[in-house]
């Protein structure tokens, strides 16, 4: 036998010693995907069962989206999540997964407005609806007249004032956040008729029209008292608006909080008020798993 037909069936003998246990890897990814796609099947039929629910019972308004829920379905993931797959791309992959059950239980349309089109794309499937506005006013003009279910604007800042235009709209809420990939930091907020739900960790926003001389004055006593402040919006020359948020754990701390807000130390006079809350993620969850 000559050198090179040995170095032949040498080289063909490793190639197939190689080809076989990759094989029997690759039947085993197989039958995971099989199952995995299973419970995707079966994950669908019971969305339709809880469809099914809700239509039977009157007294339950027939909610599509839950921001909280998907928030603390995310969070217990993160929990539980070890192995090589990011936390990024964890959250990434069950986006779609809830952004498609969204599609499955009806028509759901989503409004937004200012540069966030490559977020919101990326955080709802191509199943759902997107509709982009040519500004924040016009969002919340579709939701009041029901031609969105929600609208998802850019997060308040100087620039970014839509909150402080909300109390033209009367039972328009934040009820989410729509988190940044990178950071989990809230990018934008989601607006809604529905009821707002709260989560373990949720951000309460408050606003309050003052004297614009005091802007100074009430921003730093709202810090000192533990809040948040966010955002200000000069009205005019004597008048403006603040924005302000606090953690709050439910329903009840919210209103606990709203009451305490109310006994305004600096002026009994002002009325705080109540803009919505959003889930936000638990720095504290995410520094145990990176």
């Amino acid at each position: 036998m000559s050198l090179n037909k040995y170095s032949s069936i040498k080289k063909e003998k490793n190639i197939n010693n190689i080809k076989k246990p990759l094989l029997n890897i690759r039947k085993k990814i197989d039958i995971i995907d099989n199952k995995v796609h299973d419970l995707l099947m079966l994950r669908a039929d019971l969305v339709l069962d809880v469809i099914k629910l809700k239509r039977k019972e009157s007294t339950i308004n027939e909610v599509i989206y839950r921001p909280a829920r998907e928030h603390e379905i995310l969070i217990r993931l993160i929990k539980r999540h070890k192995g090589e797959i990011s936390i990024k791309a964890l959250i990434s992959i069950w986006r779609n997964i809830i952004s498609t059950y969204i599609s499955i239980q009806g028509e759901f349309k989503v409004t937004f407005s200012g540069n966030i089109e490559e977020e919101v794309k990326n955080y709802f499937s191509s199943d759902i609806k997107l509709i982009k506005s040519k500004s924040s006013l016009i969002s919340l003009k579709n939701i009041d007249s029901n031609k969105v279910d929600i609208a998802i604007l850019p997060f308040p800042n100087k620039f970014n004032d839509w909150w402080s235009k909300l109390d033209r709209f009367k039972g328009i809420f934040i009820i989410g956040g729509l988190l940044d990939s990178k950071s989990l930091s809230p990018k934008a907020l989601m607006l809604s008729k529905q009821e707002i739900e709260y989560s373990a960790n949720n951000s309460a926003l408050y606003t309050l029209k003052i004297d614009t001389k005091n802007i100074k004055k009430y921003s730093q006593f709202l810090s000192h008292k533990g809040y948040t402040f966010i955002a200000k919006k000069i009205k005019t020359s004597s008048k403006s608006i603040i924005l302000f948020s606090t953690k709050v754990f439910s329903e009840l701390d919210h209103k606990n909080k709203l009451i305490t807000l109310k006994n305004f130390e600096l002026d009994k006079s002002l009325e705080p008020n109540y803009i919505g809350a959003f889930a936000f993620v638990d720095k504290a969850v995410l520094n145990e798993k990176i």
